[in-house]
């Protein structure tokens, strides 16, 4: 059971423990000296009033709230609340004419007492009606908040898809232009490229082992189109089992290094390096800085809708460090998978 849920159940059981004691405590008394609830018929009709107001109160959460106040319907929903208010007013009276509890015994006394106990529960009365109003509320706002948030990561993974399509077609194009018995091999990488493209679009996590088979099947289609113009450095430290990640999370960067940091007058340089430990992830990409100012101007569509994909996912749970230094273009991720 998730700690979140295991909280709610505990709350909930604890404020219903604590209401449906208050009467034993608290009820009001027609007698001062008495004892808690020796000689004490509040007590009774108290425990009735708080049980009802329990009630009272998962009803206007689950039914009253959700389905009246905030449908166009606060008339009928307030009507609701003073009825059953009123309601509440006539249990102390029907109570306590009820031949077998005992109450005391001046009629006279009846109606002061009454009035006494109404008040005593009208606070927790209004303080159950609040509470649910305001946690309906603040439910809908989350619900608002995560529906956005879905969406627009709906969004830009559909951006990424196509874009990183893209880049590895015009890899499989030129593999063909060279050398057309490699093309064979690189388009069964591509097929599993696709294949991971399509599955991640109905997912929001995969197996980080995933992950890494199809970055090196894209570094791998890489290497096969510019041969002997770059030297890819790739490594990976620790073991990916047992963790999850968003897809399409961390390629894009690898494939911002091959798109922006190749010369083909010289020998490109490209180093990936992937450390794993304590549930954490660390990416280190290098590579020369040939197009930097193309990647400020925002050319890179992938890597921004990446850095939004971050902050949507992982708010306060990653570091991410872009920088050039030493006509080196410098990346440095560290994710908390946990």
């Amino acid at each position: 059971m998730p700690n979140s849920k295991r909280n709610r159940i505990v709350f909930h059981v604890t404020v219903a423990g604590i209401t449906l004691l208050m009467p034993v405590l608290d009820a009001p008394s027609p007698k001062p000296t008495a004892l808690l609830m020796l000689n004490n018929p509040f007590v009774g009709i108290d425990f009735v009033l708080h049980f009802l107001c329990l009630l009272f109160g998962y009803v206007n959460y689950v039914y009253l709230v959700p389905n009246l106040f905030y449908r166009k319907s606060k008339t009928i929903y307030f009507l609701a609340v003073i009825f059953v208010f009123a309601f509440f007013c006539l249990v102390p009276d029907i109570l306590a004419r009820i031949p077998f509890i005992p109450y005391f015994p001046a009629d006279d006394e009846l109606h002061i007492h009454t009035i006494v106990q109404v008040r005593h529960v009208f606070f927790l009365f209004m303080v159950i009606l609040l509470y649910g109003i305001v946690t309906v509320a603040e439910e809908r706002r989350r619900a608002a908040v995560n529906e956005k948030m879905i969406a627009e990561m709906r969004y830009l993974k559909a951006q990424i898809n196509p874009h990183f399509l893209f880049n590895t077609l015009n890899s499989i194009y030129a593999i063909l232009m060279v050398n057309p018995l490699e093309a064979g091999k690189a388009i069964i990488k591509m097929s599993n490229i696709m294949r991971h493209i399509l599955k991640a679009s109905e997912n929001s996590s995969e197996h980080l082992s995933e992950t890494l088979d199809i970055l090196k099947d894209y570094i791998d289609l890489q290497n096969d189109r510019f041969k002997e113009t770059i030297d890819v450095e790739y490594s990976v430290q620790g073991s990916p089992e047992g963790l999850q990640i968003a897809p399409l999370l961390i390629i894009p960067f690898v494939e911002n290094a091959f798109k922006y940091g190749i010369n083909p007058s010289e020998k490109s340089k490209i180093t990936i390096r992937i450390e794993l430990g304590d549930n954490k992830l660390k990416l280190v990409v290098s590579n020369k800085d040939f197009h930097l100012l193309n990647f400020i101007k925002g050319s890179g569509i992938g890597m921004e809708n990446t850095k939004r994909r971050l902050q949507l996912l992982y708010p306060d749970r990653y570091q991410l460090e872009i920088k050039k230094a030493n006509g080196m273009f410098n990346v440095n991720l560290q994710l908390s998978l946990s």
